[in-house]
């Protein structure tokens, strides 16, 4: 018998620690040391009564079901520089409809589905067969959106301004990831679009105290 993180959980180490994200409830866990080990010890498969012990239950319910999705963290490559921070071409322009449809889709998206309806919706509309590598078009589109971005009167917010640019990117026949991250003493969050190590939707500073616990 094989086992996997219960569907809407994912997670990522801190040091010795963990955090988990339970989109079901839109809620993040720290997981202690002692049951962070055990999450490296199933990655591992060393799977016994002791290991099932340790492990934590975020929310009252199982953090594992059956299935062979395997229990791996979320994983992304360290920032190296931002595309809102480096010098190239003249930024392409974004019509102002444009940007708004895709500000609305996802501001409106989030208060009337919540972040778990949100992010089906998003993983359905991904368009298939397309790469996640960057590129000067994925470029193009991030310093236009972001400079458009201040036109459009609406709130801003990390979440659905990063969803926003994932659907500006997929109608161009583009991709990237995009992230939740938390940070630690204090506790904080960050929803932020990444192509490789290149950052689309941030300044370096604002995301590399952050560590991924999820990936769309």
């Amino acid at each position: 018998m094989t086992y996997q993180l219960r569907p809407g959980l994912s997670f990522g180490f801190i040091g010795e620690r963990a955090v988990l994200l339970d989109l079901d409830i839109d809620r993040y866990f720290l997981i202690k040391a002692e049951a962070a080990q055990a999450l490296r010890d199933l990655m591992v498969g060393a799977i016994d009564a002791g290991t099932y012990h340790r492990l934590p239950r975020p929310g009252g319910r199982p953090l594992l079901v059956e299935g062979d999705n395997g229990i791996d963290p979320v994983e992304a490559a360290l920032p190296g520089s931002s595309v809102l921070e480096t010098e190239g071409r003249e930024p392409a322009h974004l019509p102002f409809h444009h940007a708004l449809r895709a500000q609305l889709e996802a501001s409106v998206s989030l208060p009337i589905l919540g972040i778990k309806r949100s992010i089906a919706a998003w993983r359905r509309a991904r368009p298939v067969d397309i790469g996640r590598h960057f590129s000067s078009e994925t470029e193009d589109v991030a310093r236009a959106f972001a400079l458009r971005r201040a036109t459009v009167p609406i709130r801003r917010g990390c979440v659905p301004d990063s969803l926003a640019l994932m659907r500006l990117l997929w109608r161009k026949g583009l991709d990237a990831d995009l992230y939740f991250g938390v940070r630690l003493d204090p506790f904080a969050a960050h929803c932020w679009v990444q192509a490789e190590d290149y950052l689309l939707s941030d300044p370096l500073a604002n995301v590399l105290s952050f560590t991924p616990v999820f990936r769309l």
